[in-house]
């Protein structure tokens, strides 16, 4: 990641010269450079090049100086990414504590337990309002 373009476009003009005995330069030869150059990139450079239209129309020269400018510009991006990752993960953690602050529900009470009631009958074992319970308007009858 740290090779500039233009060694890499100069890297795959050797390997042609010495792998395939063929001169990069020559007319034949140029597109199958350019090819390679393109697809052959770091993913950043590959993907925004191959963007361009009619791109294997271009000089192999157009090329190499959009993949410089590319290049160069590779930390400003990823700068750019950065601040905005962290302004989102800052908006979001303040909409979840105004989200906590604003309350729950309509008295801004948490709500009462599921399930407390169960057939009339609390976790604790005492009615709700039957059998020896006091009633609605019933007096609890005190003896002494």
């Amino acid at each position: 990641k740290e090779e500039a373009p233009a060694a890499f476009l100069q890297r795959i003009k050797d390997g042609l010269r010495k792998f395939a005995g063929a001169d990069p330069d020559d007319a034949l030869n140029v597109q199958v450079v350019k090819i390679q150059f393109v697809t052959k990139a770091w993913p950043d450079i590959s993907k925004k090049l191959q963007k361009r239209e009619n791109w294997t129309m271009e000089s192999i020269e157009t090329l190499l100086k959009e993949a410089q400018r590319i290049y160069v510009n590779r930390e400003e991006e990823k700068a750019k990414k950065d601040t905005q990752r962290s302004s989102r993960i800052m908006v979001n953690t303040v909409q979840e504590v105004l989200k906590s602050e604003r309350g729950r529900g309509r008295g801004g009470f948490a709500p009462r337990r599921r399930g407390m009631w169960k057939g009339g009958v609390s976790q604790r074992g005492s009615q709700m309002s039957g059998g020896r319970g006091l009633g609605r308007n019933r007096q609890p009858s005190v003896t002494c």
